[in-house]
């Protein structure tokens, strides 16, 4: 009796843990979406990146990748060699991310002739659509590769397999979407919006979401009480926080439009 109630203890403790950090990122993203709003609208898409790729922390892939990274810790009980993998993963991760935003910035450049005002139109009716979407106001079926990463990469060692989810993974629509936020990024960064016009700003929008989509699976170890990997009552517990997740992203989605909005009335 006193081990299945701590395993309720644990298991709540989890769940608070992982619901505490979504509201913590919701919250300082629209602080620094309300501090940016009138002097930097663009800048304002970054903590909201961060924000779209913080929860997809119950994706079906995301989870998957967790725990086959973690994993080692049980295996082998050291932490650092976890590390190692987790670095690698990020940074294979991020060329990818930074790649695919180079990409659609470049292939914007034949939707140049565009008005402002027309790309404007765009982007708040896309940013509006999946709003309505994830605050369960409309239901359609995310265009999506609804295909996990390989899991056989495993055989060629951690940190290459390590390297190689993190590249396929950071291409941002090569597995499941859970959300769509990345697709109003991605019309973002095809109309050239950000903080700046040039591909820095395509780099930094691709980056945040990256690293937003990253951090959760860094906290993945954290979340149990002995140094043992991430067990299936652990992602089963990820999984009970997708609700939220869901908000959370719906919220960052309507500050998106927010600041369309503004964006838009400021050009007509």
């Amino acid at each position: 009796m006193e081990y299945l109630s701590s395993l309720r203890i644990a298991q709540a403790t989890r769940v608070n843990l992982i619901a505490m950090m979504s509201c913590i990122i919701a919250v300082l993203g629209t602080i620094i979406v309300a501090i940016t709003f009138r002097s930097s609208p663009a800048l304002s898409l970054l903590p909201i990146g961060f924000m779209f790729g913080w929860t997809q922390v119950a994706s079906p892939c995301g989870m998957a990748v967790t725990g086959a990274l973690t994993g080692v810790i049980a295996d082998s009980g050291k932490r650092a060699r976890w590390t190692v993998a987790m670095a690698v993963f990020t940074s294979a991760g991020l060329l990818s991310s930074l790649f695919v935003g180079v990409v659609l910035y470049a292939t914007g450049t034949a939707v140049s002739e565009l008005s402002p005002s027309t790309k404007l139109f765009i982007f708040n009716s896309v940013a509006l659509l999946f709003f309505l979407r994830e605050a369960r106001i409309i239901s359609f079926p995310l265009p999506q590769r609804r295909r996990p990463s390989v899991g056989d990469w495993r055989e060629f060692g951690l940190l290459d397999a390590a390297a190689m989810w993190g590249a396929h993974i950071g291409l941002g629509f090569s597995t499941f979407v859970n959300y769509g936020g990345p697709y109003v990024l991605a019309v973002a960064i095809l109309f050239h919006f950000g903080p700046s016009s040039r591909e820095s700003s395509a780099l930094m929008l691709a980056g945040c979401y990256w690293l937003g989509r990253a951090a959760s699976s860094w906290l993945a170890p954290f979340l149990t009480h002995d140094r043992h990997s991430v067990t299936m009552e652990v992602l089963r517990d990820i999984r009970a926080t997708s609700s939220l997740q869901r908000w959370v992203h719906a919220v960052a989605l309507g500050e998106v439009v927010l600041l369309g909005l503004k964006r838009l009335l400021s050009v007509g």
